[in-house]
């Protein structure tokens, strides 16, 4: 049985070594990589049972992507395969103060626009205990915005399962408007929300503190719990309590992906210790971990989350 379904697009993943810029760089690294099927890995490396669910193309590129998933322990049997379209790729220069770090994107008509909803064995919902999507899924085309409306309808409104919504705003993707239009039809819909502070205030205009930003987003979609990430101001959380926790103090080696591992450290907090401040607490040294190694994938232990919560970096505000 299945405890965790995510759905999303991942892709090929080429970066630069040694801080080479893309135009000197005479090879780079090949991985894959995708924000929800992070959060399946992360947390089946965990020991949660997930699955993700896509469409790829079936040649070299979309086998490996697959293979990968795979590899980690993820049910992947649910993935619709074409012959038609692409695989997303994109392109990671790494950069070093004052040289930031770039991303280039080239997923456009990716196999997922094409998903559609009569493709997707919806009954694989029935057993789980929650479904996770993320924004980036809904910005990439009119398509894949009504497949994630479709998701959140089988999930939470015909099965009465949860759902959390990573925010996840990608200005490359959508502008704000058109973002703000989709997020307030879906967020009402939605059990556990997870956000940025940036992305908080730049879709929604809330140049706020993080308690009225609470009260704010709950007054208007209602969700049971509200996770907004503050950078080196830590993480919070609302249930009718705030929690915080402090950031830890790390060294970078890459910070992508680390959202993607705090989420899935906050699921599964949820789903094993059923207790907001916990959740918060393994997302939050799952993020800090993360943001020690390369890679968009965590490679993680349970134990060293555990571990490096025992420091202590949380607590109840009120």
């Amino acid at each position: 049985m299945i405890d965790v379904i995510t759905i999303g697009e991942t892709m090929v993943r080429l970066s630069t070594i040694n801080y080479r810029t893309l135009e000197q760089s005479g090879m780079l690294d090949f991985s894959v990589a995708g924000s929800e099927s992070s959060v399946a890995i992360s947390l089946s490396r965990l020991g949660i049972k997930t699955a993700w669910i896509s469409k790829l193309v079936d040649d070299p590129l979309g086998r490996k992507i697959v293979q990968n998933i795979q590899s980690h322990g993820v049910d992947t049997s649910k993935v619709v395969w074409t012959q038609k379209g692409r695989i997303g790729i994109y392109f990671i220069e790494y950069g070093v103060t004052p040289r930031s770090t770039k991303i280039v994107y080239d997923r456009k008509n990716s196999a997922i626009n094409s998903l559609k909803p009569e493709e997707i064995d919806w009954n694989c919902f029935n057993d789980v205990k929650l479904v996770h999507l993320s924004g980036i899924t809904a910005a990439l085309s009119k398509n894949c915005a009504e497949l994630v409306k479709k998701t959140i309808f089988e999930a939470r409104k015909k099965r009465k399962k949860t759902v959390s919504f990573d925010l996840n705003y990608r200005s490359r993707l959508w502008g704000v408007r058109k973002a703000r239009i989709f997020f307030e039809k879906v967020l009402p819909n939605i059990d556990i929300l997870i956000a940025a502070k940036r992305d908080i205030e730049m879709v929604f205009g809330m140049k706020i503190s993080v308690e009225s930003m609470f009260q704010k987003i709950k007054e208007m979609f209602g969700n049971k719990i509200i996770v907004i990430t503050a950078g080196s101001n830590g993480a919070f959380a609302h249930d009718g309590k705030i929690y915080h926790c402090k950031a830890y103090k790390t060294f970078e080696v890459d910070r992508i992906g680390a959202g993607d591992a705090f989420t899935a450290g906050f699921i599964y907090g949820y789903l094993i210790k059923k207790d907001t401040i916990s959740a918060l607490s393994y997302g939050n040294a799952m993020a800090a971990l993360k943001y020690t190694m390369p890679g968009d994938i965590p490679y993680i232990t349970r134990n060293d989350i555990e571990n490096l919560i025992l420091k202590g970096s949380c607590s109840i505000e009120r």
